[in-house]
């Protein structure tokens, strides 16, 4: 019942995005960027973050071991599941691009949709394949992370800033 190339995409993927958020802690832009949220909205993003990230490791953990998708909700996973950690890893570059080049934060605008929007499709594949609750809650979590913390929340506090651009 394992899902080889699910499981291939998440560790592969997966493995990627955490060599990029390194490659940004190396460089020590993560830090600059840890210094554009207000202390309260820190921690918040924070328990957010840990949330979405064992909320993500639930998902797919379940449809790699536990339960096999089928026909288009499959399709829909893996097309979602690649854009996500795509984007989630090219977000990384731009950041470190717009901190490197002092450009514009524009740039990080279009990742961090794309990773939102992929979201949705993984939400719309997991509600579609399962009557679990505690999953469809969990990839619930990831949407509104990532929709409203990062798209929306982050984007905008990181363009107000100015602290990484001129």
């Amino acid at each position: 019942m394992q899902d080889n190339l699910v499981k291939g995409l998440f560790f592969g993927g997966g493995f990627g995005v955490l060599i990029t958020y390194v490659f940004l802690h190396i460089t020590g832009t993560l830090a600059k960027l840890a210094s554009v949220f207000p202390p309260m909205t820190w921690k918040i993003w924070t328990f957010s973050m840990l949330v979405t990230t064992a909320s993500v490791l639930g998902i797919y953990s379940h449809f790699t071991f536990k339960q096999r998708m089928t026909s288009w909700k499959r399709n829909l996973f893996i097309v979602s599941t690649c854009v996500f950690l795509a984007s989630a890893m090219t977000w990384s570059l731009m950041v470190e691009y717009i901190t490197h080049n002092k450009t514009n934060t524009d740039l990080e605008r279009l990742p961090l949709t794309l990773t939102a929007l992929a979201t949705i499709g993984i939400l719309v594949s997991v509600s579609s394949s399962t009557d679990n609750w505690l999953l469809i809650s969990a990839a619930s979590i990831v949407v509104f992370h990532h929709l409203f913390f990062d798209a929306m929340v982050w984007a905008n506090m990181h363009e107000k800033s100015k602290i990484i651009t001129v």
